[in-house]
């Protein structure tokens, strides 16, 4: 059937709904009150394109919170410090100079050992020389608010960005936990550097050779300790019971599970002097 329009009513001329156009009037207005109204302290600040001004700010900011330019061994500002991607003449050749210096005594013992010509080869490797490259680099000052890296799969994030952060942390001595969701993709890009800088590298990766172990009762001051032992039960339980969409979980029994295991956490924690005067028969098989 055919609408008629009723007695007396206009056709609009306009090219498009006229309820359309105020609805995105309406939007418009509300995104330019956002933008250009006055602020309150629960609003979030709003977010711009940086230029020269901006990277000459974040430099100055930058290096009073870099030991290497602030002339400290501490931060100028507590609990803050910046990081950078392209790493600054000046601490890179401190940082070759350190590690030659590290290796010398290394390279002594195998002139003694080798030879003098077999030293020689290794001390012109090593030896440090002067970066001859230019002052190229982006500073990222007050860096321990967070830093966040978009972009799709497989487009260079950790390449360009965070891999050159993380190593700007070792730079400055900063302990770092890097957890690398595609294992050992990122950790071998980073460990040999940290190793460089005279880190002492940890690795948890379980199921892997190299991996180390950390004992979670550890975390358990003692044996009253019901909150620590809470904690970590609900986290293994949390982690090891199946989801809730799976039709395999139970209330009352993943409730009674959390318990049981919080109270051996601390059972085992209390105990760990009588477990050490434990021992298996010698005719005890494995």
């Amino acid at each position: 059937q055919q609408v008629q329009q009723p007695p007396g009513a206009q056709k609009s001329h306009l090219p498009f709904d006229p309820t359309l156009g105020m609805l995105v009037g309406a939007v418009g207005i509300l995104i330019l009150l956002s933008m250009f109204g006055k602020r309150t302290g629960n609003q979030q600040g709003k977010s711009y394109w940086g230029g020269a001004k901006q990277l000459r700010a974040a430099k100055r900011i930058a290096k009073s919170q870099i030991p290497a330019f602030a002339g400290k061994k501490t931060y100028v500002k507590a609990n803050a410090c910046a990081l950078y991607i392209g790493t600054p003449a000046k601490i890179y050749n401190a940082h070759q100079q350190d590690f030659y210096g590290r290796l010398e005594p290394e390279l002594n013992r195998i002139e003694r050992q080798f030879g003098e010509q077999a030293a020689a080869k290794l001390k012109a490797k090593y030896r440090p020389r002067k970066a001859k490259f230019g002052e190229e680099t982006l500073f990222l000052p007050n860096a321990q608010q967070s830093i966040a890296v978009f972009g799709a799969a497989g487009a260079g994030k950790s390449m360009s960005v965070l891999n050159p952060l993380i190593r700007s942390a070792l730079d400055q001595g900063i302990t770092a936990t890097v957890f690398d969701f595609k294992y050992p993709e990122q950790t071998k890009e980073i460990i040999g550097y940290a190793a460089q800088r005279g880190y002492r590298v940890q690795i948890i990766a379980p199921s892997y050779a190299e991996s180390g172990i950390f004992n979670i009762l550890e975390f358990i001051r003692d044996s009253g300790d019901s909150i620590g032992a809470g904690q970590i039960s609900e986290v293994l339980t949390e982690n090891t019971s199946k989801g809730a969409d799976s039709g395999g979980s139970n209330e009352f029994f993943e409730s009674g599970g959390a318990s049981v295991l919080q109270g051996g956490c601390c059972s085992l924690n209390g105990s760990k002097k009588t477990l050490k005067r434990l021992r298996l028969p010698e005719d005890c098989g494995t």
